[in-house]
């Protein structure tokens, strides 16, 4: 088997040359703008009808190499199932990328339609995506409200894709395109092999890699879907067999469709923005194998067209290229192994591509293809139909948060650090992960701990000099970032269980630091008085990103991923789709009793949860232009403003009163949250779940609570 360089196969035809930033420019790509509308839809859309409770909607949506007829026989790979199939056509526009408003949007319009339409039949509401190739990416650019005026993120019920390039395709190099397209040129039967050379579709094909995930100039990278969304990728792979006299004489791995290496069709998880999809999206990843023997490729490329006399682009000297006396050497072996791009090599792909069964365009009629097809949808209606978990007997609804047992809490000043001092109050708390939580406070003070999940754990403290005490944390496991409550001081460890001099401090302004968030090294965000800081270096230096009507009001911020950010504080709320520019919008959201918001969770753009002195705010659409925030008014909540949503709906508050409550449908009213008394000395001030198995919260008498399953 050769396969030592088999993805570098398809991703070393980049050496053929590479795309001029002016022929990106001379093609006009651009990045959807904030939530564009949809125009018009495609006539050829499946009209709205004949929906019932009973079965559940899928919409198919094809890829740019087929109009909504290439996803017949998927339709018919479904028959037998409870399931009702709507086609989406964007054929008029797909030589742009998907991000653009007659796709994405188009996209979001439809299938929001359809989850309205079994809304009223007496359904859910929610809809399953069956998506070729680049409507895979279109289904993740139509869930996000960057790119759809009504993006589909609360209607999903699972999505499938075939083929699609999440990591890209060596097919983005334009050199490479124009090398494919003139040696394949079009099929007879008008079957398109790639997007055609110098279009929006073609130049933001490129490969890219994580954690970057960089794309030419102008082009959007395709957002995640929400965590709750599984998501099936189909790789198609083909393999070529030598046999000589028919004895087989060596079988090579192509590691791709001809067109989509399979560590792309694969690459969902580290495709997005920050490089890593949302904790507990649940993945599936098939494989469709194929194997095609080249003393039949002649024949087969002959009866399909290619090799026909006249055909346009037809491949034209491949015949000899193919040849055994060729082939039989080692050249094309050699080029494989180097990846030194030759002719034979160039024909073998090409030849591959053309008859292979599990090929780019072979995956939407292949047996294999289309049972795992049926199969993964098959399971995403078995999920959805399933009934949620039975809540425990409790005063009040249960979530996976009110199973946890909070502890006993602990005054954690290991030093004695606080001696002669009123009392140690610790503003904000920060874990990592299960493994490492880091608490600051006053006076100057650090609490770590490296086993928070114990029952009783194990806390460190030591001070640090600074002018003013922290009153604000964010940390990953390799990066902690603090602010100073006074003098505008923001400092940096990557390691914080090594004492007060792993810390590197980066005075930034005169004004306080009210708040700090990090998702990764390339983003960080800071509230201070004059608005929003943001750091892509690790917190070496952080300029100004945007200010506000009345910057002084605002006093917490969360960053869910590096083009989403939200901030709260008086009666505004802020979000961004583009953090590190002024690009932010202002909502004013007035609370009872003339309360002020105080903390904000955004797991995801999609949810934000924030917690005010006297009501809980919840949005489903906090990057919107105007997004909708819903007040939840809790009995005993008193003087509340500390928050934690480790998901979407899932949240744990604290108030001044030592109260604790939780929910998993947080945007669903009173009832919908449970409450239970901790007995703390103090009020809380801050909370950290990085799971839903740790809650760890920070109260104002120096204290340091923990709650496990």
């Amino acid at each position: 088997m050769i396969g030592a360089r088999r993805l570098a196969v398809l991703f070393t035809l980049a050496v053929i040359g590479a795309v001029s930033a002016d022929e990106r420019t001379a093609s006009g790509v651009a990045q959807a703008a904030a939530g564009p509308p949809c125009a018009s839809m495609s006539v050829a859309n499946s009209p709205l009808t004949g929906f019932s409770a009973g079965l559940r909607p899928v919409v198919l949506v094809h890829g740019w190499d087929g109009g909504w007829k290439s996803m017949k026989p998927v339709d018919g790979a479904l028959k037998g199932l409870p399931v009702s199939a709507y086609f989406f056509d964007y054929q008029s526009n797909d030589s742009s990328w998907a991000s653009r408003p007659p796709i994405a949007s188009c996209l979001a319009t439809y299938i929001g339609a359809v989850s309205a339409a079994y809304r009223r039949a007496g359904g859910d509401g929610k809809v399953i995506v069956v998506a070729h190739s680049m409507g895979g990416l279109a289904t993740r650019f139509a869930s996000n409200a960057r790119y759809a005026a009504v993006p589909t993120a609360s209607d999903l019920g699972g999505v499938v894709t075939i083929d699609t390039p999440h990591l890209g395709s060596p097919f983005g190099d334009q050199a490479v395109a124009r090398a494919m397209e003139a040696t394949l040129g079009r099929h007879p039967t008008s079957v398109r092999h790639q997007p055609t050379p110098g279009t929006d579709a073609s130049i933001c094909l490129a490969a890219h890699h994580p954690p970057a995930n960089k794309l030419p100039h102008g082009c959007a990278l395709a957002p995640y879907l929400p965590a709750n969304v599984p998501i099936t990728q189909l790789a198609g792979d083909i393999s070529v067999q030598r046999t000589l006299f028919g004895i087989p004489l060596y079988t090579v791995d192509l590691y791709t469709d001809g067109v989509v290496p399979v560590d792309s069709s694969h690459g969902y998880i580290n495709s997005g923005p920050g490089g890593r999809a949302p904790r507990g999206t649940a993945t599936d990843q098939p494989t469709v194998s194929c194997k095609v023997n080249f003393d039949q490729v002649n024949a087969i490329a002959f009866a399909q067209g290619y090799l026909a006399n006249g055909a346009e682009g037809s491949l034209s000297g491949i015949a000899d290229l193919l040849s055994p006396t060729i082939f039989s050497d080692s050249h094309a072996l050699d080029q494989l192994e180097t990846g030194q791009i030759g002719p034979q090599l160039f024909a073998f792909l090409a030849a591959a591509y053309v008859t292979a069964p599990c090929s780019h365009t072979g995956m939407l009629t292949d047996p294999a293809s289309l049972a795992d097809v049926r199969r993964a949808v098959s399971d995403d209606i078995q999920h959805l139909a399933a009934p949620p978990p039975a809540a425990p007997a409790t005063a009040g609804p249960a979530s996976s948060l009110t199973l946890l047992h909070w502890h006993s809490a602990e005054a954690v000043d290991t030093q004695g650090d606080c001696a002669g001092t009123a009392a140690c109050v610790i503003h904000s708390v920060a874990c990592a992960s299960e493994a490492l939580c880091v608490a600051v406070g006053e006076p100057n003070l650090v609490f770590v701990s490296t086993n928070p999940t114990a029952p009783t754990p194990q806390w460190t403290s030591y001070a640090r000099p600074v002018a003013e005490s922290f009153g604000s944390i964010a940390c990953l496991p390799k990066l902690c970032v603090a602010g100073t409550s006074v003098d505008g001081e923001l400092d940096v460890s990557s390691d914080p269980t090594l004492g007060p001099s792993s810390w590197s401090r980066f005075p930034q302004t005169s004004d306080p630091i009210a708040g700090v968030s990090c998702i990764s090294a390339s983003l960080c965000a800071a509230i201070s008085g004059s608005g929003v800081l943001t750091s892509t270096d690790g917190g070496q230096s952080w300029p100004t990103a945007a200010t506000f009507s009345d910057p002084a009001t605002l006093n917490a911020i969360s960053c869910a991923e590096p083009d989403f950010c939200a901030a709260v504080g008086g009666t505004t709320a802020a979000s961004s789709l583009a953090p590190t520019s002024s690009r932010w919008t202002e909502a004013t959201i007035p609370l009872p009793g003339a309360g002020a918001l105080e903390s904000i969770s955004c797991p995801q753009p999609s949810f934000c949860g924030a917690a005010g002195q006297t009501a809980v705010v919840i949005s489903s659409d906090p990057g919107n232009a105007r997004p909708q925030w819903t007040m939840v008014q809790l009995p005993g909540y008193s003087l509340g403003g500390a928050i934690a949503c480790p998901s979407a709906g899932l949240c744990v508050v604290g108030d001044s009163g030592g109260d604790i409550f939780t929910s998993d449908n947080a945007s669903g009213g009173a009832g919908a949250w449970h409450e239970q008394h901790v007995p703390v000395n103090g009020g809380f001030t801050g909370i950290s779940c990085p799971t839903t198995q740790l809650c760890v919260a920070a109260t104002t008498d120096g204290e340091l609570v923990n709650a496990t399953p």
